[in-house]
């Protein structure tokens, strides 16, 4: 919830992360990559304590999140509202 929140922040970021995902060569790869491995300890804390589905990956939990972020902010979506938005899209994946 916290990275699809801060992700709207400026309106061009999901975007361009999502451009970035993937893409050793561009100028932001950088910052994405520790964005998924972020996400990807994360998840695995998850894991561990039987909180999400284990077969689900980081890459692609960010590939959730980053379109998610896109909405909230072109919605104007409060963080409570991201937070529903978020539950409804990860159904399934985390318990």
């Amino acid at each position: 919830m916290r990275l699809t929140w801060r992700l709207r922040i400026w309106h061009d970021l999901p975007y361009r992360a999502a451009a970035a995902h993937g893409a050793p060569g561009s100028s932001i790869d950088p910052a994405i990559s520790r964005l998924v491995k972020q996400t990807e300890d994360l998840l695995n804390q998850a894991k561990e304590a039987d909180d999400a589905v284990g077969t689900i990956e980081a890459g692609k939990l960010f590939e959730l999140v980053t379109p998610l972020s896109w909405a909230v902010d072109r919605f104007g979506d409060s963080e409570a509202a991201t937070r529903r938005q978020v539950e409804v899209a990860t159904a399934g994946l985390l318990t």
